[in-house]
């Protein structure tokens, strides 16, 4: 599902720029009247088109003939008022509402589908609060090149397979994943990639780096900042990633964090995905069994291995 507070922002949107759409409207409106009486006493006509429909209904006598009377006297009055209109120099539709999007009339739905333009409005502001800032629309599946990867490349176009997957079909039953590598090796590119797809599929990621995390958790822990503000997001998002796991400096109090970041998103079912530049016996020795063992028992392991991108690409 959609990040509840954006969710909430994208809506307030909506319901600014309607109500600014309407709000200018019938300021071109006022501006024609103050012109024009003709309109005006055609715009005031119009209005009681509702009540007079009302009315017939109401007597039950001859009522689709009269309505249809109505509807033509309408027609009548609606095309005197182009005409005025363009007498002065206005086009027809000067005075109505100009909304942004005229399927939804900049309400987010068509009946009761969500409008495409609020899909992409939320996939844009998944994107600007996942933490990923402008790497997950330049760091995506489409620019991953196997070929830096040597002799480990049939290896890695599998394993971009299996991440293409992994996030089209991305659920609540995903598995967490470790991704294992030494530094340039296209790990946070790959955790971009998914990220991306998943966001467009509706669901909320957050990427945080290790450092920061703790950082976060240690803001509350000391008392600077009021319970929940700072963590919550690393429970609630349908998919977290942690970059850099292994960089952040190793406490009993960080590892707290880190173990209970971990073993809660598990037991909630709330899949992960892991990078660090740790290998499996250096992760063994920097971190605690229960966090080990967790990473090793619950998590699909995939190992980045060759030279550098980033100075092979320079």
């Amino acid at each position: 599902m959609y990040n509840a507070e954006n969710y909430r922002k994208v809506k307030e949107e909506y319901n600014l720029k309607r109500n600014s759409a309407m709000a200018d409207a019938d300021r071109r409106k006022r501006e024609i009247w103050a012109i024009s009486p003709e309109i005006k006493q055609i715009d005031a006509a119009l209005s009681k088109t509702g009540l007079k429909i009302f009315g017939i209904a109401c007597t039950g006598a001859d009522v689709e003939d009269r309505v249809e009377n109505l509807r033509r006297e309408s027609e009548a009055m609606l095309e005197d008022r182009r005409e005025i209109l363009n007498m002065l120099g206005y086009p027809a539709d000067y005075t109505d509402i100009h909304y942004e999007c005229d399927e939804c009339k900049d309400t987010g739905y068509v009946d009761t589908k969500m409008c495409d333009c609020m899909r992409r409005r939320l996939i844009k502001r998944g994107f600007m609060t996942s933490g990923l800032g402008f790497l997950i629309e330049k760091q995506n599946f489409d620019n991953i090149k196997t070929s830096y990867y040597g002799k480990s490349e049939a290896t890695m176009r599998n394993n971009i397979s299996y991440f293409k997957k992994y996030a089209s079909d991305f659920s609540d039953k995903s598995e967490n994943l470790l991704l294992l590598g030494s530094t340039g090796l296209g790990k946070t590119h790959v955790a971009s990639a998914i990220a991306k797809v998943v966001i467009e599929n509706g669901n909320d990621v957050f990427y945080e780096s290790a450092l920061n995390l703790i950082v976060d958790f240690d803001v509350e822990h000391f008392g600077r900042e009021t319970t929940g503000l700072r963590t919550d997001k690393y429970f609630d998002c349908d998919l977290l990633i942690i970059d850099d796991l292994g960089a952040e400096k190793s406490t009993q109090l960080t590892q707290m964090y880190i173990y209970n970041v971990i073993n809660t998103r598990l037991n909630r079912g709330k899949p992960t995905i892991i990078s660090t530049n740790l290998n499996e016996d250096e992760l063994q020795n920097a971190y605690d069994s229960r966090i080990t063992s967790r990473l090793f028992g619950c998590y699909t392991p995939f190992s980045f291995d060759g030279e550098d991108i980033r100075i092979q690409k320079i």
